[in-house]
């Protein structure tokens, strides 16, 4: 299967066949094929939340919801958001661990050196819906608050909507800054990171990233930015985040309004996320966000080159599949220079990477993305915006992928070929908006009945009642599964499974074995 060069929406609803259910995982759909094969669409972010024991699409879409405080959620996705009737009810965030509280008590003021000036408490405006964004108008003045539902995280971003907005700046103003309390259970505790402010269960898992603020334009955010900056302060178990962007940069003369200042929430950072990035060249600076590739405006006096990576889960493919030639990143293009050209001698290059993009460092990631990788090269212009795909018939890419399956990931770097000039660049959405997908197909190699019967046996089949397995190996976990592939139930350990409660029909029993072997195998409820 491939996708068109340019295509205006996600290149894996153009996927044909049927989608086997039971093989999702966060990050992958998987898709029958006529001749038995299945073609992999692994995105670099999730695309799918867990509930009942299910994986079911992500869906950001902000619905009415029956609460006198809380009137509209997003409810499908791996963080809820339940969004309040006004502005000062704020925001409740709701996940498996428990609850936080947001956009609490919210202020804006200036920061004048180092003391506040003109303060400003938020208006209490209602609701308003569009889809995945929720907005209270008119917060402070003209200035806007929009939230919108991503998948596993959402984005607060502010909008200044013309300079007026900030007619009352006092002189020598260094900051505008806007605050608000994050309530955390009591049992729970924070940290700042290198990437931004982090929640932390009893545990100490990290369930939650308030994402380190940057701030743009209308002419477009900036793969590098240094504009806005957080800042903590906490009493007991309420915090007071407040995000402060620099009147240099609001004040320069080439500022086009409106004005967009983003702070954002991630759930789950270690697991869904932060599988995509750049890294520059002049000082080994490594992003956590989009992908970049050219060259950048110079840092100073130093030329700044810009390489991308991404990383692709691929745990929800066997360790023993067998990859088929012809493999297709896909990728979506938000910015791109009209000099980033063919016409000027310039390629992409899909490059091997040995090593996990997210956990190198900047200089030994910038080192690892090869002038070199897999053929054919991307020679087509790609500098507009859109989807855009390129498929890799290099034997190279095949191997590559399956000798990395018992890793559980894949990852490539995204390498620029020519001469560049600053500014001649590409940008790419990373795990944000429109992730990258890996699609590649792949056969499973089969059991024979023989192979079968030499390691498990099960019966009675059909059955009214147990299903007893048959084995001289362990028994890891026996899952039964509808044939739809939601899971209806389980046990582990044990040779035996009680399905006496389902409906007459027809299921699928996954057995787990101890020496890795996972069997699947139709049975029949009487």
């Amino acid at each position: 299967m491939s996708f068109a060069q340019t295509a205006a929406k996600n290149p894996v609803y153009d996927l044909k066949g049927d989608e086997v259910v039971a093989k999702r995982d966060l990050f992958a759909k998987h898709f029958l094929n006529p001749d038995g094969s299945y073609t992999a669409a692994i995105a670099s972010g999730p695309i799918h939340y867990e509930k009942n024991g299910a994986f079911l699409n992500i869906d950001n879409t902000i619905r009415p919801f029956s609460s006198t405080s809380y009137t509209y959620a997003n409810t499908e996705n791996l963080l809820e958001s339940y969004f309040g009737a006004t502005a000062h009810t704020g925001i409740k965030n709701k996940t498996k661990e428990g609850e936080v509280l947001e956009f609490q008590n919210t202020t804006m003021y200036w920061e004048v050196a180092g003391q506040k000036a003109g303060e400003q408490q938020s208006t209490n405006a209602a609701i308003v819906i569009v889809d995945n964004k929720a907005y209270y108008n008119n917060l402070y003045g003209s200035i806007n608050a929009e939230f919108v539902a991503l998948n596993g995280k959402r984005k607060l971003n502010y909008i200044i909507p013309n300079a007026e907005a900030l007619a009352a700046m006092p002189a020598n103003a260094t900051y505008l800054v806007f605050t608000e309390k994050v309530t955390i259970p009591t049992n729970w505790s924070y940290a700042n990171t290198e990437e931004g402010l982090v929640i932390r269960n009893e545990k100490q898992e990290n369930i939650y990233l308030y994402n380190k603020p940057y701030s743009f334009d209308a002419n477009g955010k900036k793969l590098r930015s240094n504009n806005t900056e957080m800042a903590i302060a906490a009493e007991g178990n309420v915090l007071t985040i407040a995000t402060k962007v620099k009147t240099s940069w609001l004040l320069n003369t080439n500022r086009v309004f409106p004005v967009t200042v983003d702070p954002t929430v991630t759930v789950y950072p270690d697991m869904a996320n932060y599988n995509t990035g750049s890294v520059y060249s002049s000082d080994y600076y490594k992003l956590t966000a989009d992908i970049g590739f050219g060259r950048d405006e110079d840092n100073g006096a130093v030329e700044d080159f810009l390489r991308g990576w991404a990383k692709f889960n691929t745990a929800s493919v066997p360790d023993d599949a067998i990859v088929s030639n012809g493999v297709t990143i896909n990728y979506y293009v938000y910015y791109a220079s009209p000099d980033y050209s063919p016409a000027y001698g310039h390629e992409l290059v899909f490059s091997q990477l040995n090593l996990n993009p997210v956990t190198a460092s900047g200089s030994t990631l910038y080192n690892a993305i090869e002038q070199f990788g897999y053929g054919p090269f991307v020679t087509a212009a790609i500098n507009s915006v859109g989807w855009k795909a390129h498929t890799i018939t290099s034997a190279a890419i095949q191997n590559d992928i399956a000798n990395g399956l018992v890793n559980n990931y894949f990852s490539i770097g995204f390498m620029p070929q020519g001469d560049f000039y600053a500014g001649e660049l590409i940008a790419v959405d990373g795990w944000d908006y429109d992730k990258p997908y890996l699609t590649f197909t792949y056969t499973q190699p089969t059991m024979s009945s023989d192979s079968f019967d030499k390691l498990v046996s099960i019966y009675p089949n059909p059955t009214a009642n147990t299903l007893t397995v048959a084995t001289d190996l362990q028994i890891e976990s026996i899952k039964i599964y509808s044939l739809v592939g939601q899971l209806i139930c389980t046990n582990t350990h044990q040779n035996t499974i009680d399905i006496s409660s389902l409906p007459k029909g027809i299921y699928l029993a996954e057995i787990t074995l101890d020496n890795g072997k996972v069997i699947s195998e139709k049975v029949i409820k009487k």
